[in-house]
């Protein structure tokens, strides 16, 4: 189950209504989430496991105990977001150049977190150092929010700290 706009849902419970099948529940994120590591998915280690589902408009962070999410948090960070900043404008040799949002989806699909000794990216000669300038920000404020979110749960609950983060979602594909 998913959460998503009604419109979104509609969409797609008549799509599985086509092929035959009949949800009877919907159920919010956290819940789906939460599941996972309660049927041996994922998950070994005893006590809290964290779940960072990142997606295109921003990511949730859960914390799962037995099964059961305990904590759940909104992180205003989405992968959309990256493919926009990767299209900021850069200097080159060939002057002042941006990425199109579609040079920059591909960017982000085939390089993903491009390493800072990386040449030319084979999009009007901008370097992997330009475009790492561009979401490091992004990335930098994400990881602190992680890291925060975890602490607080940690320092406010008598459970054992996270010592499990799993990344979901569309954006959790990105490479680096």
């Amino acid at each position: 189950a998913v959460a998503l706009p009604s419109a979104t849902i509609r969409e797609h419970l008549a799509f599985l209504s086509q092929a035959g099948v009949h949800p009877t529940h919907l159920i919010p994120k956290s819940c789906a989430l939460s599941a996972w590591p309660k049927r041996g998915r994922i998950g070994s280690a005893q006590g809290p496991t964290g779940i960072l589902e990142v997606g295109g408009t921003g990511c949730d962070l859960i914390v799962v105990e037995d099964g059961e999410a305990v904590f759940s948090r909104k992180i205003s960070f989405g992968a959309a977001g990256l493919t926009k900043e990767m299209a900021g404008v850069l200097m080159t040799e060939q002057g002042q150049v941006s990425l199109t949002a579609a040079e920059a989806a591909t960017v982000k699909r085939s390089v993903g977190i491009p390493p800072a000794e990386a040449a030319g990216l084979g999009m009007r000669g901008v370097s992997g150092m330009q475009i790492f300038s561009l979401i490091r920000g992004s990335l930098e404020r994400l990881a602190v929010e992680t890291e925060r979110s975890i602490a607080f749960y940690s320092e406010s609950s008598e459970q054992a700290a996270v010592n499990e983060l799993f990344l979901v979602g569309g954006g959790a594909h990105l490479k680096g």
